[in-house]
């Protein structure tokens, strides 16, 4: 969710619930110099290539990147958790490399302080676009 304060700046556009892989220039005339991406139920790798249209040359992204939806289904353990650290840090690394294989500089990652919904542990990185 994000902050009242943030969602009422005019200069912050909110796409909740919108499939980036489907906008346009038109919706999104003006390139951006901060993204950032939280999505579930898909990789991170299908996002960010339609991301990077709307950003700025030297623009960033911070994305949250979910270890759950980076893994095939056979290494997600009952529940969606994924309890074990080493699938978690090989789904987190293979993120990250094949980010910097689109030829982009990556930050991180940083785990983050708070656990998804059901306690999966994820991971911010920052991109440098």
């Amino acid at each position: 969710q994000l902050s009242w304060k943030l969602r009422n700046d005019p200069r912050v556009i909110v796409l909740e619930r919108t499939n980036v892989r489907h906008l346009t220039k038109e919706a999104i005339p003006e390139e951006m110099d901060f993204v950032t991406i939280d999505v579930s139920f898909i990789s991170l790798l299908k996002v960010i290539p339609a991301a990077l249209q709307f950003l700025k040359r030297g623009g960033k992204i911070l994305a949250l990147v979910k270890p759950q939806f980076e893994v095939g289904k056979s290494e997600i353990e009952k529940g969606g958790v994924i309890r074990d650290s080493e699938k978690r840090e090989n789904a987190v690394n293979r993120i990250v490399d094949q980010i910097k294989s689109m030829g982009l500089y990556v930050e991180g990652p940083f785990e983050s302080t708070l656990r998804g919904q059901k306690g999966n542990i994820e991971y911010f990185v920052l991109i440098n676009g």
